[in-house]
């Protein structure tokens, strides 16, 4: 038990516990995609009321262990109060899900299809905590909420509760780069690296775009193919944009 909860980086000094697309990762993500598959049928097969439910309980229960997550650094690992602040995308988007459960909005809707579809893809492809054994507390919650997110996204599009809308990427792109100078102030000064602003978690595309443009430069053509990654990504969903979505019908979104 102690084990499982062991999230000292010093025990795991550059050892992994799997390589990129070994046999265990990409066994991982085989497990993800059939989570994925099955929720989604099963929120298919709901009704509207059922589906709300759904929603409050997997954005409840995702808050829920990030928070257990968070106190757990104080609690169990002794490290500062300030470790409890996390402002990665993945935990953003977390809390932009519980907002979205409780008071569905077309802004929160596109903001987790166009900055979670990609962020959440690209770290479970390209995982930062390869160090972590698969049954350790840390490392499981990285996978399942990584894989849960991608969940309450997918199921929603599926089900056609809500269609992603080219006329949000402008928003999400301003509040985007908003935040940058924000973000990479922060990691400055606390030595952090959210976002991955200061360096890209070992064997990913950011990697590379480090070593060609240096640090901080790497951020201009990393917000520019992150961007275009979106728009590609909105592309699909531009035909039948009269056809209103469930939500639309009932009356359940706002913009």
């Amino acid at each position: 038990m102690t084990n499982f909860f062991n999230y000292d980086r010093f025990n795991y000094p550059m050892v992994r516990v799997f390589y990129l697309f070994d046999i265990q990762h990409l066994g991982m993500l085989m497990i993800l995609l059939w989570i994925i598959i099955a929720a989604t049928f099963y929120y298919k097969s709901l009704d509207q009321e059922n589906r709300i439910k759904m929603r409050k309980v997997m954005a409840l229960s995702m808050v829920s262990v990030h928070i257990i997550r968070q106190i757990s650094f104080v609690t169990l690992q002794n490290m500062a109060p300030i470790s409890m602040f996390n402002i990665n995308m993945c935990p953003l988007m977390i809390w932009t899900s519980l907002f979205h459960a409780f008071k569905p909005s077309k802004l929160t809707a596109n903001l987790m299809y166009g900055i979670g579809i990609p962020s959440f893809t690209l770290a479970l492809l390209f995982p930062d905590w390869v160090m972590l054994p698969f049954f350790n507390f840390y490392g499981l919650e990285q996978w399942l909420m990584h894989g849960a997110l991608l969940t309450y996204i997918i199921m929603q599009i599926s089900a056609k509760d809500y269609r992603p809308e080219m006329k949000y990427v402008p928003r999400i792109s301003l509040i985007v780069i908003s935040c940058i100078p924000i973000i990479y102030t922060i990691n400055h000064f606390l030595g952090t690296n959210f976002w991955f602003m200061s360096a890209g978690s070992d064997g990913s595309p950011l990697d590379i775009l480090i070593s060609i443009f240096g640090t901080p430069w790497f951020i201009i053509p990393y917000v520019i193919i992150f961007a275009s990654i979106v728009t590609v990504l909105y592309l699909p969903w531009q035909r039948n944009t009269k056809e209103k979505t469930v939500l639309e019908t009932n009356k359940m979104i706002v913009d």
